[in-house]
């Protein structure tokens, strides 16, 4: 089985930070015998997510995909990927325990849906 992982940051991509994230997510997969195949950073711009998205349905049969739920353009990445993917998207029900810490605009993130299951 072939996994990847999708990380949708201009903050990863221009060398700002690190991507952590992938290195637990592919250690996780490695021990679970997943086969992770690549990782992938773009920015936060449609066409390119689209053709990443189109890229890794192609190859894999899992995708993990990361992305900072704090920045303005996360609805537009929730949209994307769910049209692509064809995954249905829900109402956020979650409260503020399962986030690290309270964010400012929480009350924007509360009316985003995101993808069920």
């Amino acid at each position: 089985m072939n996994a990847e992982i999708l990380s949708i940051s201009n903050e990863l991509l221009y060398g700002d930070v690190v991507n952590d994230n992938a290195q637990y997510l592919s250690i996780q997969m490695e021990n679970m015998g997943i086969n992770t195949i690549c990782h992938t950073s773009i920015p936060y711009k449609m066409k390119l997510m689209e053709k990443a998205l189109n890229d890794v349905k192609a190859r894999s049969n899992i995708v993990f995909i990361t992305c900072d739920i704090y920045k303005p353009d996360y609805r537009n990445v929730i949209e994307t990927v769910s049209r692509i993917l064809g995954v249905r998207t829900v109402p956020y029900t979650g409260g503020y325990s399962e986030m690290e810490q309270k964010p400012d605009n929480i009350n924007e993130v509360k009316n985003i849906k995101y993808p069920a299951n």
